[in-house]
């Protein structure tokens, strides 16, 4: 089982409580430093680019490393026209919908085609979705962090077909029907949350954390916060979401959380969706100055809600890199008649053959109103992946264009 240099990526049913209890004495180390105003250097720091530094500066040594995976590679590859469907567990997020656009896009670099599905947070959906697509006879699915255990039926009806089915968005139980999986960082991203989080949360108030365990992404980021948070003095609160009605949920939730909790500081959700909704419950209080609004990515939503000061921060990696991955190595198997065997399992091991970190490592980055990015713009990601992977495909297939993501 492949380790990561920052936090473990390839969690399992077994992986996931060592990881959450060795989150708790992590988190105490981001205790301590944050009572005593020393540095903490056990926990992943969020990397903070320079506000001059934008992805273009780093194009030359993107440009080197696809061409050096290129010249590994064979050249000039027809490409075969193939279908792929893609179940997106919650297309209400933003982040999902970015997710889902990158591996459209990258699809559509190679001439394929792909049929999408929202699942819209229901688990039946879920399985539906994968099932339909085997029994439309697609040529690969790409399931967008929909929960292993809902999808295990659809899972298996694509492996008697011979169906690879690709996991993206956010890491789930692994299962050996699952190709592999290619993640944003869900830990890295929580622990660099909880350790902003603890500068700026008062000990000894309450924070209400918004969980959704059946995801084991969400479970991973539940953990860690609540951990850490609780590590250094702080007490948390706890509300199951629904994501089938994710909406209307936070609202009562966050109503809920205020008027339950009248030392209430901070409210974090799991979920990027939760943020614009919880900001304007704030608002509609007059909480927006003395309850803060944490959250996952960078939606133009969430930075609207940290620009109008209903928001107060965001941890963010780029999204849309998923999908270029599951594309490239779904790519090996149809136009170099690789067997399904041969997929690279993980991001990790992607990131290691390559030598370039695309997804995580330095592009997770926490965005506030210090550094929040301009309406229609998203935080610059330090290393450009449609620029890698556009190249690496130019020398590889034929007809496939240079662009930048």
């Amino acid at each position: 089982m492949p380790m990561r240099r920052e936090g473990n990526r390839h969690f399992s049913r077994r992986i996931v409580p060592k990881a959450l209890a060795m989150s708790g004495a992590l988190a105490a180390g981001v205790a301590i430093s944050a009572c005593s105003g020393g540095s903490n250097s056990s926990a992943p720091r969020p990397t903070q680019p320079p506000a001059h530094r934008t992805a273009k500066s780093t194009d030359a040594l993107v440009r080197s490393r696809a061409l050096a995976v290129a010249a590994t590679r064979p050249k000039n590859l027809a490409v075969p026209k193939e279908t792929l469907g893609l179940v997106n567990v919650l297309y209400a997020s933003p982040a999902a919908q970015r997710i889902q656009q990158g591996a459209v896009q990258a699809a559509k670099d190679l001439g394929w085609k792909v049929l999408t599905t929202d699942a819209n947070g229901n688990p039946t959906a879920m399985e539906a979705g994968i099932v339909g697509y085997v029994n439309q006879h697609v040529n690969a699915i790409i399931d967008l962090s929909n929960s292993t255990e809902a999808i295990a039926q659809g899972l298996a009806a694509a492996k008697a077909a011979h169906i690879p089915v690709i996991n993206i968005g956010g890491l789930q139980d692994p299962s050996p029907l699952l190709a592999a999986q290619y993640t944003n960082n869900d830990a890295q991203m929580s622990f660099a949350l909880v350790h902003y989080m603890v500068k700026h949360v008062k000990k000894g108030s309450t924070v209400a954390v918004d969980e959704f365990p059946l995801l084991a992404s969400e479970r991973i980021r539940d953990g860690i916060l609540i951990n850490g948070l609780k590590a250094a003095g702080i007490k948390v609160v706890t509300h199951q979401s629904n994501f089938a009605n994710l909406v209307a949920d936070t609202q009562t939730a966050t109503a809920t959380q205020i008027a339950a909790n009248p030392n209430l500081s901070a409210i974090v959700g799991d979920t990027d969706a939760e943020m614009p909704v919880i900001a304007q419950v704030l608002k509609n209080a007059g909480k927006c100055s003395t309850i803060g609004n944490y959250n996952f990515y960078d939606d133009p939503q969430n930075t609207a809600a940290i620009r109008q000061g209903c928001g107060t921060a965001v941890v963010t990696e780029p999204p849309g890199v998923d999908g270029f991955m599951a594309i490239d190595q779904l790519a090996q198997v149809f136009a170099r008649h690789l067997p399904q065997t041969s997929i690279v399992k993980t991001t990790a091991a992607l990131e290691a053959q390559w030598k370039i970190r695309l997804e995580d490592g330095p592009n997770t980055i926490i965005v506030d109103k210090a550094n929040v990015p301009p309406a229609g713009q998203y935080a610059p990601a330090v290393y450009n992946y449609g620029l890698f992977f556009t190249t690496l495909w130019h020398s590889e297939f034929k007809g496939v264009k240079i662009h930048r993501s």
